[in-house]
């Protein structure tokens, strides 16, 4: 992240450790499609015409 970004949230003295960013990077790999998400098809409208 560049510090552009950073200085919009303005958390100072919140930097991770190298572990946690290892772990962080892992939970963001499985987030999309995990257990409670599985995945969709790409033709499926998220709302609208249901039935």
């Amino acid at each position: 992240m560049d510090e552009s970004k950073l200085k919009k949230f303005d958390r100072t003295g919140t930097k991770h450790s190298e572990e946690t960013k290892k772990k962080i990077s892992e939970a963001q790999k499985g987030k999309k499609r995990g257990k409670y998400r599985p995945r969709v098809k790409k033709d499926n409208k998220p709302e609208g015409d249901k039935q």
